[in-house]
């Protein structure tokens, strides 16, 4: 197979079709003598499957430096290291789909043994997935489970939650934590197919109850300078008594500012990294909706290599990653 020789370098751009994207890759390490907790409660670890190359994958990761998706770096670099494979992660250190598509395109041409990636969008991806997905496997990570339309061909495999589902528990939960006010809500960006379930999802949930109305809806644009100013407008115009956060930037955004003012507005968010365990174990914010980055991360891998070894018996598969909502009183238990 031919290879791109980047791996041994720790961060330098790429550019093959005239955009640039960062690209990092870990030193070799020793493998890993037993494979971490996380991946054997989780019931999708498979014991059975070896890699028998040192498969060169990509991970087209949406923000580089993002505190979410260095979790998901994490639970990548386990699974090379326990299949003896190699991802090497590229992406733009910003919100940029274009660049993210071009970082696509890169992955391709350097003829990638496979590649995971999170889209914006399904439809900006499918036309060259379709092209390339019987020679390169694809997987879709933060994918949703609960959609059965796709724009992918049915042989590319999704990792993913219940998305909804995930944003109306969160919803019901402010809901019946708020008992009757108005609620701002942060999100990263509707673009993606993911924060505009989980919006939906919020929406329903306070639509069903009688005294909370839905204040603002406002775009962070996953900055967390550009969220700090929106929270501040949530509390300012329009008098959020309680903000719910989309995606982990959002709701770290909103736990800043809050605590600053010491305002006592109730804040709640995706995912369980460690800033928003420490505002969690400080009052500041209530609950999150944990979702397995880590895991996430090694299942990508894992699904890549299944693909290779058992062909088509693996191709276009669901795997629902699971999530979990953590609340104050909760972290320890």
């Amino acid at each position: 197979m031919k290879r791109c020789g980047l791996v041994q370098v720790l961060a330098v751009n790429i550019c093959l079709t005239g955009l640039f994207c960062t690209f990092t890759a870990r030193p070799v390490q020793a493998a890993l003598s037993e494979p971490p907790e996380y991946i054997l409660e989780s019931g999708f670890f498979d014991e059975t499957l070896t890699a028998d190359s040192a498969y060169n994958f990509f991970f087209i990761c949406p923000i580089l430096g993002n505190p979410y998706w260095e979790e998901y770096e994490a639970g990548i670099r386990e699974a090379d290291e326990w299949f003896g494979v190699n991802t090497e992660i590229i992406g733009p250190e910003e919100l940029d789909e274009e660049k993210r598509f071009q970082c696509f395109r890169e992955a391709v041409a350097c003829r990638a043994d496979g590649i995971f990636l999170a889209p914006f969008t399904e439809e900006a991806y499918a036309a060259e997935v379709s092209r390339i997905s019987e020679e390169i496997p694809v997987t879709y990570m933060e994918g949703d489970i609960r959609s059965k339309a796709s724009a992918f061909t049915p042989s590319v495999t999704v990792i993913g939650i219940d998305n909804y589902e995930a944003g109306f528990l969160l919803g019901q939960t402010a809901v019946n934590r708020l008992k009757s006010g108005r609620i701002g809500v942060l999100t990263g960006g509707t673009e993606l197919e993911n924060i505009r379930l989980r919006l939906q999802g919020i929406l329903d949930a306070a639509d069903q109850a009688e005294d909370i109305e839905i204040a603002a809806v406002l775009s962070s644009e996953a900055s967390m300078e550009l969220g700090m100013m929106q929270c501040e407008i949530l509390l300012d115009q329009y008098q959020a008594d309680a903000i719910i956060g989309t995606s982990a930037t959002d709701v770290l955004a909103a736990a800043r500012i809050c605590k600053q003012r010491e305002s006592g507005t109730l804040l709640f968010g995706f995912d369980r990294l460690d800033a928003t365990v420490r505002y969690i174990e400080e009052g500041v914010v209530y609950g999150t909706i944990y979702q397995h980055p880590r895991l996430c991360g090694w299942l990508g891998v894992q699904s890549l290599v299944q693909e290779i070894q058992y062909k088509e018996a693996s191709l276009g598969q669901r795997i629902d990653a699971g999530f979990e909502l953590i609340q104050q009183g909760m972290l320890y238990e």
